[in-house]
């Protein structure tokens, strides 16, 4: 019976060489032979009178003493580069074949290109002959410097990469993967006065993808500035922004759609006021009309809308200038524990000014709950820096404010917080923010909030 177990076993392993064969030639077929590519590519070319015939021309094409090691290196192990941008693709599959196909082409130019120069050593002399030379040679460094990956890969395009701002609520550019490669991007630097919807997201080749950069609560910080596109290939594409003192400010806005309508407006009116009429309006135009909802004292309103871009695009909840503003929202309509966890999210803000004000309003908000121990980690300082925004209107009483920076700036600080009443209270249209606040320049202006 031995026998028949071992046929048996003979028979599976054969099969399995069987499918195992198959899959490799249909599944997966194989790559090109690397090595007899590199030599069929590189054969005939004599790479060692070009060296010779740069070396010894160095002075005459202006090379540096690097021009002339690296177009050594380059030409003497061109075969083995060659063999190593195949092998990434047929061997060990870290490129598309998109992109092999663009960088083989690369080499194959660049091959062009060395045997024109060498015809050009060989056979001419002169100025002519030298700066067309000169030129070949500086062309075949560039694409070696590039690892022959011009026009591979990822490339994003901006388009418009120059905005100028007229009086637009909103203003969209549109970003394209024109590369070989699939390309994650992510918008930075841009002022908090726009909220760019998406913030963050993916493009396969050859797909476009519409950025909206809409007004948010905060004011401008300068007329024209700019910010980035980046991408996961270490590329950052500016755009620049001119004309941003025309953006409008949300008091005004407000201020028109309540004349227009005549009563406090509703989400479905600052929607209509803005031209979001889509059945779909995006997270960014709800963002748009919770500002003017705020500023046009409807916090119920713009709280839902907050919720409602939330729910669209979740990166809302990690905006941390919006969290701050819907924090202080919910603080003025007494929700202290929805207050709190908008807070605390806008509390690990990159922008100091953020999360300074952020820190002080956490204080405030655990102060009314009656937290007063907690309270007084944050106000004085035990919790990080605490102080607000001095452009911004608080919907706190005057004599709350100036007892709080009165306790901040003590030797005794927890005491005077403890003195402090829980009740304060909450004012329709906010206090202005003056005193001897730490002198900290920031980078954005805020717009008021009013209940």
């Amino acid at each position: 019976m031995d026998w028949k177990y071992g046929l048996v076993a003979v028979l599976i392993v054969a099969a399995l060489c069987g499918i195992g064969w198959w899959w490799w030639n249909h599944i997966h077929p194989p790559g090109p032979d690397c090595l007899m590519l590199s030599h069929e590519k590189t054969s005939g070319i004599d790479f060692s009178f070009t060296i010779d015939k740069v070396k010894s021309l160095q002075a005459t094409l202006g090379l540096t003493d690097k021009d002339v090691r690296d177009f050594d290196d380059l030409l003497k192990d061109y075969g083995a580069k060659y063999e190593t941008i195949c092998k990434d693709y047929s061997v060990l599959h870290v490129v598309t074949s998109a992109e092999y196909n663009c960088r083989r082409d690369n080499m194959d130019k660049t091959l062009d290109s060395i045997r024109a120069l060498r015809e050009v050593l060989g056979k001419s002399s002169g100025d002519a002959a030298n700066a067309s030379a000169k030129k070949y040679v500086e062309s075949i460094l560039d694409a070696a410097h590039g690892s022959f990956t011009s026009g591979c890969g990822a490339s994003l395009r901006i388009d418009p990469n120059k905005i100028h701002i007229s009086r637009e609520i909103n203003h969209t550019i549109t970003v394209s993967n024109v590369g070989n490669r699939d390309v994650m991007f992510g918008v930075t630097g841009i002022p908090q006065c726009l909220l760019p919807d998406p913030r963050t997201g993916g493009l396969r080749q050859g797909e476009s993808r519409n950025i909206t950069l809409w007004r948010t609560y905060y004011a401008v910080p300068s007329d024209s500035f700019t910010f980035t596109i980046d991408d996961n290939f270490n590329s950052h594409i500016p755009v620049e922004v001119t004309g941003a003192n025309n953006l409008p400010s949300l008091k005004a806005l407000a201020a028109d759609l309540k004349s227009r309508i005549g009563h406090t407006p509703t989400l479905q009116d600052a929607l209509i006021f803005i031209n979001a009429k889509d059945q779909k309006p995006s997270a960014g135009a709800y963002v748009t009309a919770a500002a003017i909802l705020s500023s046009a004292g409807n916090s119920d309103g713009a709280l839902s809308a907050v919720q409602v871009a939330e729910h669209i695009n979740p990166q809302i909840k990690s905006e941390a200038g919006i969290q701050l503003e819907t924090g202080i929202l919910q603080l003025s309509i007494g929700d202290s524990l929805g207050a709190l966890v908008r807070l605390h999210t806008a509390e690990s803000a990159s922008d100091s000014r953020i999360a300074n004000t952020a820190r002080w309003y956490s204080g405030i908000t655990l102060l009314k709950s009656g937290q007063t121990n907690e309270a007084a980690s944050y106000i004085c300082g035990d919790k990080g820096p605490a102080f607000p925004d001095q452009e911004m209107t608080a919907p706190v009483a005057g004599t709350a404010i100036r007892d709080l920076e009165l306790a901040r700036t003590s030797k005794d600080c927890q005491a005077r917080v403890a003195r402090i009443r829980p009740d304060i209270r909450i004012v329709p249209n906010g206090e202005i923010l003056t005193g001897h606040w730490p002198k900290e320049r920031s980078p954005v202006k805020h717009e008021p909030i009013v209940d």
